[in-house]
């Protein structure tokens, strides 16, 4: 969809000003979803179990290494190498968890 200009949305008749707005809506929400594999979200909840404060969840971001069980350390260890942002995915879903919505959509694998 192409941006309008200042000086087209000026010109703008009501209708054109919904049409609009509903494409842009459409654009935002047709973006791709982020996603994390279920094996790696059921590792960081096993990692979060029992936080309660936003601070906690903060301080799990940077010990995700400390937290996962010692038999997933691996399978954790080989999922960060090989995606690319895998610890920006994690810190994301971690921080969903704390805030209670999902911004890490959790699909199989």
């Amino acid at each position: 969809m192409k941006k309008a200009t200042e000086k087209e949305k000026e010109a703008m008749n009501a209708t054109e000003w919904v049409d609009y707005y509903q494409a842009c809506e459409t654009e935002l929400f047709n973006q791709p979803q982020l996603t994390i594999p279920k094996s790696i979200a059921d590792t960081l909840d096993i990692a979060i179990k029992g936080l309660t404060e936003f601070e906690d969840y903060l301080w799990a971001v940077d010990e995700f290494d400390a937290l996962v069980p010692y038999d997933k350390v691996e399978y954790f260890r080989k999922w960060s190498n090989e995606e690319m942002n895998a610890h920006a995915l994690a810190v994301l879903y971690v921080t969903g968890k704390a805030l209670g919505v999902d911004l890490v959509k959790v699909v199989e694998g």
